[in-house]
């Protein structure tokens, strides 16, 4: 049996060595060892893109923004509620045109001014027509009015029960610098509409009926109308002027009673002041004497719906002008009539 095998092998050795066929295919032999990582190779070309995947579903509603509040509807703007910043509220928008200015002589920049004050004007006086100062300085400029205090206007009204039951917003628009403007209401005889500034310039000031300002639409203030608005409070009577007065009693101390004639009949009764300040001086003519330059001590001014009449004393003994009898008076300094 080993020679056998022996020389079976010796035999295929042989065809070997002459070049004989391939042999049957072996078994595969166990994997290699991985060899080294090869080089990168070039960037392929982007391939084309694809089709665009199917929407999402619709994630949850984020949280309101500042000063936005939910709700809201068609044709509501919003407004500010109070001063406090983002607090806003929706509201009715409206027409856009003016709402009708509660206050008097607003026009800072060419306000109606019986008095004809001018320069630095300091509290309590009036710097102009309805509007007095309660603190501090002011001045009327070509631009508007400038501010270093406080300035005030009293608001009365027939019908306050109105204001009380009416929201009301009030505003400023400003040349220059910034201002205050608080409205009170005491729901009884009269409002007080107060203005604030340190420097500022204002050039008008609204008091109206809503929650949204209309000032910026505000048209050119008619100063013949205010005219008339503003005498109801106050009145200038120029010198000399002539006005009829009857004489009351004979002696030297002539209690006279004069009636002045006017165009606007005043709210109240008024307080009669010389134009330019101290005693009050007439000339008065009597039915056979002129007495020039009395000085006039005022008792009482009523007023009626055409004019006011005042009881007064004459300092100045009157000769010539006859007990009860009718005279004329002038005044040649001029008056103030003041129902502020």
């Amino acid at each position: 049996m080993d020679i056998v095998t022996l020389a079976l092998a010796n035999k295929y050795a042989d065809l070997v060595a002459v070049g004989g066929g391939s042999g049957v295919v072996g078994p595969q032999g166990p994997q290699g060892i991985q060899g080294p990582k090869g080089e990168t190779g070039p960037k392929g070309e982007p391939g084309p893109e694809g089709s665009q995947g199917p929407q999402g579903i619709q994630g949850a509603a984020g949280a309101a923004g500042a000063g936005v509040p939910a709700g809201g509807a068609a044709g509501l703007v919003l407004a500010k509620k109070t001063a406090t910043d983002f607090d806003t509220e929706w509201v009715s928008g409206g027409s856009t045109g003016p709402n009708h200015n509660r206050l008097d002589n607003w026009d800072f920049r060419r306000p109606i001014n019986q008095r004809e004050t001018s320069g630095s004007v300091s509290s309590p006086n009036f710097v102009a027509d309805r509007w007095a100062l309660s603190a501090g300085t002011a001045t009327l400029t070509a631009n508007g009015l400038q501010l270093n205090g406080s300035l005030r206007q009293y608001i009365w009204d027939s019908n306050m029960a109105v204001a009380y039951n009416q929201q009301e917003i009030a505003s400023v628009k400003m040349y220059s610098g910034t201002a205050t403007i608080d409205a009170y209401n005491n729901y009884g005889d009269y409002q007080l509409l107060t203005l604030k500034s340190s420097g500022g310039i204002i050039e008008k000031a609204k008091l109206e009926y809503g929650k949204v300002s209309t000032i910026a639409n505000e048209p050119p203030m008619d100063r013949g109308r205010m005219l008339i608005a503003c005498q109801r409070y106050f009145q200038v009577i120029d010198g000399p002027g002539m006005f009829p007065a009857a004489a009351l009693q004979s002696d030297a101390a002539r209690d006279l009673r004069v009636f002045l004639s006017l165009s606007v009949s005043l709210r109240k009764n008024p307080a009669v002041l010389h134009k330019t300040g101290g005693a009050i001086i007439a000339d008065i003519y009597g039915a056979s004497g002129v007495h020039s330059g009395v000085t006039l001590t005022v008792n009482a001014a009523v007023r009626d719906n055409n004019g006011v009449m005042i009881d007064c004393t004459a300092n100045d003994a009157l000769s010539g002008v006859d007990p009860y009898s009718q005279c004329l008076v002038s005044f040649p300094n001029g008056l103030f009539l003041d129902a502020n």
